[in-house]
Parts: structure tokens; sequence; C-alpha cells
């Protein structure tokens, strides 16, 4: 919801303030990527998933929803080009994007076809290097190894020229995210009863939203440490206050956070088609302000919809597609 609140910056013709939109964006972004390396450590952890299922289910979970609305959004660019702003309708930038290889798009952006999926082409990745450490005999060992080679990419950066379009992306300060996240899974697992008093955790987490809101975005993107800092503090607390009992059960919240993938990958249709109809009625900043409510109500609707009706079915299918046939044991 915070990506999608970033785009409503659009509704603005005069964007004076879109420096705010942008640190939301960032920080969406940000906290999805260290939230990703703590989840992936919690369920190879304590569901002891194989080489095999992991990928499985990885695949499962995210390419057949993403496929879709790459189809779709490449469907739109043949059929309605003028509908889009930066995609066209190329064969080549089309299998790029299914394949999650990073491309320079026509329009000069390294993204593709559906522009959010620049983030799953760093999350597909950081999955593949995180299945090869489930080789390891040890879960440990095999997590710092995946931790230690995001770090060697960051490092090896610096020597990887912005033409080798793939290599140079792959190898941005942002990875350090996903081994963030990781490190915070490795320090919950390892010390399951230690916490710390709620309210210096609700202060961390003050301390760290207010970070964000106040330190401008240029200094908080530097080598991403900004965020990155400020998103494993949020998470880390959220965790620990939960571990004290502060829990939020709210059915909605839950609900919106089973949908937040569809959301994700849909909302932009949302912004889209509301920025349309601000540019027409050019309404006055109150009533743009309404319009951006309005816009984040339908991408959570929207979303919702998506999630029941398409990414539910879409994920099953391929779960049962992807799944080992047992072998029948034939009568004698």
């Amino acid at each position: 919801m915070l990506v999608a609140y970033s785009h409503c910056s659009t509704f603005y013709i005069d964007r004076t303030d879109s420096e705010i939109y942008s640190r939301c964006g960032s920080e969406g972004v940000t906290l999805f990527f260290v939230i990703s390396g703590f989840i992936m450590i919690f369920t190879s952890f304590t569901q002891l998933q194989n080489f095999r299922e992991f990928l499985r289910n990885r695949i499962a979970r995210v390419v057949p929803l993403y496929w879709a609305i790459t189809l779709a959004v490449f469907a739109i660019a043949v059929i309605r080009p003028t509908l889009l702003k930066n995609t066209h309708a190329n064969i080549t930038e089309l299998f790029e994007s299914l394949a999650f290889i990073p491309f320079v798009k026509e329009s000069g952006v390294v993204q593709p076809i559906v522009f959010v999926g620049w983030t799953l082409n760093y999350e597909m990745f950081f999955y593949a290097l995180f299945a090869f450490g489930l080789l390891a005999k040890s879960r440990i060992f095999g997590a710092i190894s995946v931790m230690a080679a995001l770090c060697l990419l960051v490092l090896s950066g610096n020597a990887i020229p912005p033409a080798m379009v793939a290599l140079y992306f792959l190898s941005r300060p942002i990875l350090l995210e996903f081994g963030c996240g990781m490190g915070l899974g490795l320090l919950w697992l390892s010390y399951p009863s230690r916490t710390m008093p709620s309210l210096i955790l609700l202060l961390v987490l003050a301390g760290s939203i207010g970070l964000i809101l106040l330190v401008p975005t240029a200094t908080l993107l530097t080598a991403n440490a900004g965020y990155g800092l400020a998103s494993g503090a949020i998470v880390g607390a959220a965790l620990l206050l939960e571990r004290n009992g502060a829990q939020l059960r709210w059915g909605w919240l839950q609900r919106t956070g089973d949908a937040s993938y569809s959301i994700y990958l849909t909302h932009f249709f949302v912004t889209l088609s509301v920025e349309r109809v601000v540019r027409a009625v050019t309404p006055g900043p109150f009533v743009t302000a309404g319009f951006v409510v309005v816009a984040l109500a339908l991408c959570a609707l929207v979303g919702f919809a998506v999630h029941l009706w398409i990414e539910q079915p879409l994920t099953r299918a391929a779960k049962q597609f992807l799944s080992t046939p047992k072998l029948l044991a034939t009568p004698s």
C-alpha cells in the first residue's frame, strides 16, 4: 500500500511535495525485501524444505500471477498502446520480462513490461541464491553462505559497468536488504526467548518512521543504507513486540496481507485510471487528496478480488502441476 500511495503522486500536476511519495515507495520496497529475507529463513528452518520443494513453492507463488499480469499488459500495449506510458509491444522485452531478466526498456529505464516487476527480478534472484544455500548440510552454514554471497555481489558491483545491464542490476546494494532480513531471522530463531521492554520497542518504531519522514530521500538512498537500517529496525521491533504479546488480529488487516501480492501487481491499473480522471476534472489539492484516498481503497478492493478469483486458483494449479507425481503401485 505504501508503493501504491507513492504512485498516486502523479495525481498532482505541481508535484512540489513529491518527496514524501518517493519516501513511501522506497520504504515499501525495502520493507518488502527485509520481510522476505526473514520469512525465507523462518520457513526453511521450521518447515525443513529441500532445494526442490523450496523452488517449487516459490515459483508457484510468484510466477503464475506475474505472468498473467505481464501478458495482460502486453496485450494492452498491442491493442491500445496509448493507455500505457513507457511500455511498448516488444516481443524480446516480453520474453525477458517473463524470464525475470533485467533489461533496458525502449524508454531507457531498467524495468520489465510490468514496471513494478523490477522488484521481482531481485526477489527471484534472491530465491535462486537461497535455494542453493539449502543444499548445504547445515541450514545455518547455508544461510550464512547466502548472506556472504550477497555481500560479495554488492562489493563486486563497483567493478561492473552499467552497460552490462543484468549483472549491474543484480549487484546493487539493495540486495543487502535481503541479508538484513535473513540476519533478523537467524537471531529470532537463535534466541527464542529474548525480548526487550515494549516501550523501548515502540520508541525504536517511532524513531525509524521519523527517520524516514525527516531525512531527505537522497540521503536515505545512499547505498540503500538509510532505508535498510530503518526497515530492519521496524521489522525487528515488530517481531519483538509480537513476542511480548502485542498482536494485531484485525481480520481486514490480515486479509490485506494475504492479498498484498495481488495488490502490488495490480494497483497501477487503478492509479493510472484515477490519474486520467483527475487530469480530466483538474481538481484542487484537497479534492485531489480525496482522489488519493479513493484510489487506495480501489487498489485494495481490486487486489482482494484478484487474490480470491485469480491468484489463489493459479497458485493451486501451479503447485499441482509442479508437484512430483507419486509412483502408483501396480498389482501383481
